[in-house]
């Protein structure tokens, strides 16, 4: 979590230079009202001085000590854009005048023009060179700019022309401080106090650069003494706020941030800070009260979204967070940990592709964090990339070699990839560093199961049980390694004593629901993914598979609310909406089922199935040429599906492009000679281009292959 340090910068009062002199005039009038004008000016009349140096222009535009003088008084009145046209007037007429370029210079800077300021000031030092107060003017409007280094050599400049130019080491101080000269920027403080020890921002802005120094007794300290001269000063609450966080003081660190608010509620980061601190102390609902008035005042700041993001994941409102997270990196791509935590929930919220993107870019901006590998390396596990999950825990062992888990995360993972051995050899590494560790011993025997070894993969259940006797799941896994040993009463014993240990396990219900759909026992797997879903009715998945085995089963309805269902709660589920587009297509929902294949394709856009179906769909409703685009998507992203070369085959030959669908079908049959859609389709083509034989001899094929209506069109076609 950042926090924002407020620095209040104090900025000597710039003197206008007023020219009461004139140049030679040709008439007395002018004289009078330029007189009279420069009365007025002393006077304070600044109206009444511009509309006597605007007749005196009348009678004499070529003067420029009137325009001079009139772009002053237009100053007072805060008119700079007159004041500067009037001052590039004088300039126009009389260009060797630098307290013209000099004052049109503070008057950019008025305006924010520092670059213009600038060029200005450097103009008049052209022109007067030992002038410490131009040199003074540039480095206040190069501040302006964020150039630090240059407004640091001008107040250098001016120190050495006049050292008692007013508070020149006060804004130099400031400069060191911008700089990080913390030190340096201290001892100019020195001595702008010694001038004038009642000044609570210089006060403040030492505490600011002890803060620096991290000397944060000696920060507070001067952050009292400006309090002391300035009690109402809601910026030196907040600082001194800051400066006790880092003392780890939150409850005066909140004090302090309070006091701020209450002195000016738009205290900026007031809100942010003690959002922070808030959640420093585990009160989450204040921290997200803050984190909500600070976006509120400043609603384009990414920090505050990704703090907000940290409270409501703390409060578990994921998808609250995520949008936080997803705010923050808008306004801040570069954020790194805005990305890793987004990684983390979105991994906990089952988007495993969105959360191995953000673990990537988190890596693009810091490759050495160890944490980052492993998480992103999890995300993949869970995403079934297994291969790719090694290689990211390959990357962490070799930053953190000691780390126990990230061996037992790459056994998980190499396990998934058939690794078997490799997978022991790490659950065995992750028991070596941490013997208590009960999922090393539980995957340890699943992973001997696989390799046969069941008798030595239940010794590892046994070790596990006895670290964790009510850890359900590895009694179903031990059960399975009795089964495979041919203990079928054990088998049972084991699945009743899971159930017994843990009836409220919706996961048992699913995993065995999922072993009964495996033995085609369809009605009792439908049984247990209804106790499942009593007990979790947020579970996407046992509504997803349950959807399924109604489909096999013809219930196409009772599929289609369970496919409803599941997307509700989890649209993100892989295959959910394209299993669910398939079920519509079925029930000709045709809308329906093309808009749930539009958006199967925007979560997993290298999916050839994805593409195919849609395909089938858009020829089924007469889209042909998008059907085609399709197939060929498809077709890209997979090249082994004959029945994709086939199908736009079909539409290539609907448009008499008989040559090129003739050779798609050539491409299916080479991949399955046994496909009679292929021989078919390709005879019919043949026949188009009056190759007699050829197509015979195809639907002949077609026909033995079982096709339904080949034999009627030989009937049709092929008599002598």
């Amino acid at each position: 979590m950042q926090k924002s340090i407020l620095v209040n910068k104090f900025l000597a009062f710039l003197t206008l230079l007023l020219v009461v002199s004139v140049h030679p005039i040709h008439a007395q009038v002018t004289e009078d009202f330029f007189t009279s004008g420069n009365l007025k000016l002393d006077q304070k009349d600044y109206k009444g001085a511009i509309r006597d140096y605007t007749k005196a222009v009348l009678t004499e535009p070529n003067n420029p000590d009137i325009y001079f003088n009139r772009a002053y008084a237009k100053s007072m009145l805060a008119d700079y854009v007159g004041a500067v046209q009037d001052y590039s007037k004088a300039i126009a007429i009389f260009p060797n005048m630098p307290n013209a370029y000099y004052n049109r210079g503070i008057e950019k800077g008025h305006m924010k023009d520092y670059k213009g300021a600038v060029q200005d000031h450097t103009t008049a030092l052209q022109q007067d060179p030992d002038n410490a107060d131009i040199y003074f003017s540039r480095g206040i409007a190069k501040s302006a700019m964020n150039d630090h280094a240059g407004a640091l050599q001008d107040f250098n400049k001016t120190i050495s022309i006049n050292s008692e130019t007013v508070n020149i080491y006060f804004n130099r101080g400031i400069e060191k401080a911008y700089l990080k000269d913390y030190q340096g920027a201290i001892l100019d403080f020195d001595k702008a106090i010694n001038d004038d020890n009642n000044n609570a921002d210089i006060y403040f802005n030492r505490a600011i650069a002890k803060n620096g120094l991290k000397d944060y007794s000696g920060a507070i300290t001067d952050f009292n003494k400006a309090l002391s001269i300035q009690p109402n000063n809601a910026d030196l609450y907040f600082n001194r706020g800051v400066t006790k966080s880092y003392l780890n003081d939150q409850a005066a660190a909140i004090k302090d941030y309070t006091k701020a608010i209450e002195l000016n509620p738009n205290t900026q980061n007031a809100y942010f800070n003690r959002g922070i601190e808030n959640g420093r102390l585990k009160d989450y609902r204040g921290a997200l009260l803050d984190y909500n008035r600070a976006i509120e005042r400043d609603p384009s700041n990414a920090d505050i979204y990704f703090n907000r993001g940290i409270v409501k994941n703390y409060l578990s409102d994921k998808q609250g967070a995520l949008q936080d997270f997803n705010k923050a990196i808008a306004l801040n791509p570069n954020t790194q940990n805005a990305y890793f935590n987004r990684g983390i929930l979105r991994r906990e919220l089952n988007d495993y592709p969105g959360a191995i993107l953000d673990y990537t870019k988190a890596i693009e901006q810091d490759g050495t964090n160890a944490d980052i590998y492993f998480n992103r390396g999890l995300a993949k596990s869970y995403s079934l990339n297994h291969a790719a999950a090694v290689q990211d825990f390959n990357k962490a062992i070799e930053m953190s070699p000691s780390n126990a888990d990230l061996y037992l995360s790459r056994g998980v993972s190499k396990s998934a990839i058939k690794d078997y051995a490799g997978a022991v050899k790490d659950f065995s590494k992750s028991i070596e560093l941490n013997p208590n560790t009960q999922n090393a011993y539980f995957n340890r025997g699943i992973a001997k199961s696989f390799l046969n070894d069941h008798a030595s993969a239940i010794k590892d259940f046994d070790q596990a049980i006895l670290q964790a006797p009510t850890y359900a799941d590895i009694y179903v896994s031990r059960a399975v390694s009795k089964t495979a040993l041919h203990d079928t009463t054990g088998a049972i014993q084991d699945y009743s004593k899971s159930l017994e240990l843990n009836p409220q396990n919706a996961n048992a219900f699913f995993n065995r629901g999922l072993g009964k759909a495996n033995t085609k026992d369809y009605t009792g797997a439908i049984q247990d993914f209804n106790k499942g879903i009593a007990l979790n009715p947020n579970n996407a998945e046992l509504f997803f598979n349950r959807g399924i085995i109604k489909n096999q089963q013809k219930d196409l309805y009772g599929a289609l609310a369970d496919f409803d269902k599941a997307v509700a709660i989890n649209a993100n589920l892989q295959n959910l909406l394209f299993n669910r587009g398939l079920l519509k297509v079925t029930l000709k929902d045709y809308a329906a089922a093309m808009n749930d294949f539009n958006r199967a394709i925007q979560q997993n856009p290298s999916d050839a199935d994805i593409y195919y179906n849609r395909g089938l769909l858009r020829a089924l409703l007469k889209q042909n040429s998008l059907a085609i685009v399709d197939y060929n998507k498809s077709i890209e992203l997979n090249a082994s599906n004959a029945n994709a070369f086939v199908s736009r085959g079909i539409l290539k030959a609907q448009i008499r492009d008989f040559q090129s669908a003739i050779k798609d079908f050539n491409r299916a049959i080479e991949m399955d000679k046994s496909n009679a859609e292929a021989y078919f389709q390709r005879g019919l083509a043949k026949f188009n281009l009056i190759d007699k034989t050829g197509a015979c001899v195809d639907l002949a094929l077609a026909r033995d292959l079982g096709h339904p209506d080949a034999a009627a069109q030989m009937e049709k076609r092929c008599k002598p």
